[in-house]
């Protein structure tokens, strides 16, 4: 009698999974414990060294602690050796059980020996009145020591506006954001509860967790303006091309100097013009240290410095035109008197 499909795809993984538990599996070593009293060891041989008897002394009592919790990561580590060794794993008609199981759960489930994988789809996906239609989830049965080794696959996509890769708040490029249901997810591949995982999987996509989401849904069809905080469409938002935080139309700056889109925290006022000015374009008057535009800037030097510089050199020029007369104030210099002296030791005489 032929077997159900379902029966030889249990067989299939039954027989893998029994692989795999054949091998020898690796565990992670106390390594930085082990470093730890390493270091201790070094530290009381430079106290003997140095004959520093209490230091020594109270090294090596906490030397002697560490090496207690060593001991113990090292029993602890060969007692779940020994019970991973000897645990059962399912059956062939438990895997068959968990198989048949899901199609009382979902609308469709499918699979493929050659392929190594095990599909359900999902109903419609609705969250907060946003439609985001059905989804696969694909699992690699053969993977399952290598993880994550599953696909969320959008079957009807309506991802978000600002990024197509993202088809779910949770789900980017195929892979979902498990969150803290990663562990549970992993347990229940690991024991062959096929079924357990895909409802975890569903539940998380049947969900909606404000505090982690790869795009938030109240920016679905939209994003957050930078400035303001108001949703802007993807046709009404402008980048800023410094932060490249999006804008919208209200909120946008555009440099007067360049001709680029801004935020407000990347432009200022010009000084002179009151014009916007971008981070790239601003410079700064070499005299006040202001900010300007490059149009409002001569030389580096803006208009009023450039006006009190030349008003400065005027009225030098006009001290030095005069000179000072004790009887009849200012002279100009171009009228200077003549000086004659008649005679040695005689006063001057003006002519």
């Amino acid at each position: 009698m032929a077997l159900h499909p379902a029966y030889r795809l249990a067989l299939a993984i039954h027989d893998h999974l029994q692989q795999r538990r054949s091998y020898i599996r690796t565990i992670d070593l106390p390594e930085a414990a082990w470093l730890k009293c390493q270091s201790m060891q070094r530290q009381i041989r430079c106290a003997l060294a140095n004959n520093w008897q209490l230091a020594a002394e109270r090294l090596d009592r906490d030397c002697r602690v560490q090496l207690e919790s060593l001991l113990e990561q090292i029993r602890q580590l060969v007692d779940e050796s020994v019970i991973a060794s000897q645990k059962a794993g399912p059956t062939a008609h438990d895997i068959y059980e968990e198989i048949t199981s899901l199609e009382s759960e979902f609308e469709d489930v499918s699979w493929c020996l050659r392929q190594g994988t095990l599909t359900v789809t999902t109903s419609e996906v609705v969250l907060e009145n946003i439609g985001l239609g059905r989804f696969q989830i694909e699992l690699d049965w053969r993977s399952c020591t290598g993880f994550p080794c599953f696909r969320v696959i959008a079957l009807d996509p309506n991802p978000a506006d600002c990024r197509e890769e993202v088809t779910h708040p949770h789900v980017e490029n195929e892979s979902l954001c498990m969150g803290d249901a990663r562990l549970p997810i992993r347990y229940a591949l690991e024991q062959g509860r096929f079924a357990d995982f895909f409802l975890i999987v569903n539940n998380i996509l049947q969900t909606y967790n404000s505090g982690s989401p790869y795009v938030a849904l109240e920016d679905w069809h939209g994003v957050r303006c930078s400035d303001c905080g108001d949703s802007v469409n993807s046709e009404d938002r402008y980048t800023c091309e410094k932060c490249e935080d999006y804008v919208c139309d209200s909120c946008c700056r555009r440099c007067e100097s360049c001709d680029s889109n801004f935020c407000s925290e990347c432009v200022t006022r010009c000084e002179a013009c009151d014009e916007d000015v971008c981070y790239y374009c601003q410079q700064s008057c070499s005299s006040c240290e202001s900010t300007f535009c490059p149009r409002c800037l001569k030389e580096n030097v803006c208009d009023n410095c450039e006006q009190n510089s030349n008003e400065e050199d005027a009225d030098g020029r006009a001290s030095n035109d005069t000179i000072s007369c004790k009887c009849s104030g200012v002279i100009p210099q171009h009228s200077q008197p003549q000086v004659h002296a008649n005679c040695l030791e005689q006063a001057a005489v003006l002519s």
